[in-house]
């Protein structure tokens, strides 16, 4: 989604005031939108994103979801995250009873994975499993920030990587576990 701004009473077909364009970040998608985006980008002076989206930054954001909690939200939405992921509790045939033997159950190896890790951290780690299973592979903000650097723009952040993990932390697990047995429903 982009929506472009211009300044109240602007003459549609002026363009001496510069515009602004609003991009909504869709963090995944089943396509991406490098074409688009280009042409947005190519005409900015800045280019302002969510977050910074560097290496330190994921870093940041991988040390802050290590913790515990996550196999909460995994308790609290069990089957939904079974029946979205494709995971199967009951061995179905004799290849799944192998599978199961050889690399233990889908559903015990990633409650133990999601122990480690804070609600949070947990949800989005379920979260983008989900989409890349649907191929919603594509990360509108990581193209439109290298975009924005190959283009040479000048890009600004929304707020830091110290921000968004607080905004994260103070989310309670309810919250998350209603998203994914209410909500989730709908995709």
């Amino acid at each position: 989604m982009a929506w472009q701004i211009e300044p109240r009473g602007l003459d549609p077909g002026r363009r001496s005031i510069p515009h602004s364009v609003l991009v909504g970040t869709a963090h995944f998608f089943p396509r991406h939108f490098r074409r688009e985006l280009r042409a947005l980008i190519a005409g900015a002076r800045v280019v302002v994103l969510e977050g910074p989206l560097d290496e330190p930054a994921a870093q940041k954001v991988l040390e802050a979801g290590r913790g515990s909690g996550g196999a909460e939200l995994y308790r609290q939405a069990r089957d939904r995250i079974h029946a979205h992921l494709g995971i199967y509790c009951a061995p179905l045939d004799l290849n799944q009873m192998l599978r199961d033997l050889v690399f233990g159950r889908q559903d015990e190896w990633l409650e133990e994975e999601l122990r480690k890790l804070k609600p949070w951290a947990a949800f989005f780690g379920i979260w983008t499993r989900w989409r890349a299973r649907e191929g919603w592979e594509h990360k509108m903000d990581l193209d439109a920030a290298a975009l924005a650097e190959r283009l040479g723009k000048e890009v600004r952040y929304l707020e830091s990587i110290e921000e968004q993990i607080a905004a994260l932390e103070a989310v309670p697990v309810e919250r998350f576990s209603r998203f994914m047995n209410e909500s989730w429903l709908q995709y």
